[in-house]
């Protein structure tokens, strides 16, 4: 259960910090080069997707729906991470928006295969007959909240690791 929870929060986390700030994810998508059609279906469509798939993983029925399209999101990070470094420049990633100051580098791929093991860890043991809110408050609670925890310590590393620079 805890991976799914994670999962959601990351997801929806990443999801709104982009939608808030859609210029600088735009910025990031224009300095990847990509035809303006994509750029302009990528800023709200890159965090639409995170959100639905997000919520997929709510409802037990939609789950593996949601997984599978977590799958292809951290593909197409992927593919966005292997552009910036054939590129070789210095490309803000905006994978949690601009909540965090961040470079597509080597702990961007470091997180999309963190991700994608979370999301094969539940894709390998699903929770079919299990609401998330069926699951006892306190354990709901505590993956929450450690989830967050997570979040909060990974941004902190990036802007104490940019203060070093």
């Amino acid at each position: 259960m805890f991976a799914m929870v994670f999962l959601i929060a990351v997801f929806s986390v990443s999801a709104s910090a982009k939608l808030w700030d859609r210029t600088s994810f735009r910025r990031t998508l224009q300095d990847l080069q990509l035809p303006s059609i994509l750029v302009n279906l990528g800023v709200f469509a890159v965090p639409a997707g995170e959100w639905l798939f997000a919520l997929l993983l709510l409802p037990n029925k939609t789950r593996m729906a949601g997984l599978a399209g977590l799958g292809v999101m951290l593909l197409i990070f992927s593919c966005a991470a292997w552009r910036a470094s054939r590129l070789r420049q210095q490309i803000s990633c905006n994978c949690f928006g601009n909540l965090v100051p961040e470079t597509f580098g080597w702990h961007t791929a470091v997180k999309i295969v963190l991700l994608g093991i979370a999301v094969a860890y539940a894709i390998g043991r699903p929770m079919a007959s299990v609401h998330l809110w069926e699951m006892p408050l306190l354990e709901l609670a505590a993956a929450g909240l450690i989830s967050f925890a997570l979040l909060l310590m990974y941004a902190l590393w990036l802007v104490m690791k940019e203060k070093q620079v």
